[in-house]
């Protein structure tokens, strides 16, 4: 048990002597007084006096190398292609041309249709709309661009009285 304690000593001693402890580095800042004829250090001024301290004393990389570093990197980089100008198109007063819709032209429904529908209904299978359309295509009443929604809509169409002139 008293070698393992003295191993570990032994261990630490070798890990703190390798290990290099940064020194503190004093910065006097100056209190501030009443009278504005001397000039306050802001937490800036500090801050850049600590930053060069720090580097002087080797505990980072120098900021010329650092920057050497970057310069080389952007003259390696290839340049960036220019950014596209915004707003320099001339205003004509001309508007653009619309670009057509993908939506499908209205098809109005058929006598035909609207009776097929009507009778569905009125032969109780009203909310069986897949049924009606699939009926009704397989008899030839129903557009091909039909679909159970729009069968629904003419039927709820003629709850609400519409399609009066098809009768």
């Amino acid at each position: 048990m008293e070698v393992s304690r003295a191993a570990a000593a032994v261990q630490a001693k070798v890990i703190a002597a390798a290990t290099p402890t940064p020194t503190p580095v004093a910065v006097a800042v100056p209190t501030a007084t009443t009278t504005t004829d001397q000039p306050t250090t802001s937490l800036f001024t500090t801050l850049a006096a600590w930053g060069r301290a720090f580097f002087k004393k080797g505990y980072a990389a120098a900021p010329a190398a650092a920057a050497a570093a970057a310069a080389a990197a952007a003259a390696a980089a290839p340049a960036p292609a220019p950014a596209a100008v915004v707003g320099t198109r001339k205003r004509t007063g001309a508007k653009e041309p619309q670009v057509p819709s993908k939506r499908q032209k209205r098809n109005p429904w058929s006598r035909q249709e609207v009776h097929f529908v009507q009778q569905w209904i009125r032969d109780g299978h009203e909310g069986d709309w897949i049924g009606c359309l699939n009926t009704g295509q397989a008899e030839g009443v129903f557009h091909s661009t039909r679909t159970q929604v729009s069968v629904k809509d003419c039927a709820r169409t003629l709850k609400n009285g519409g399609y009066k002139s098809y009768f």
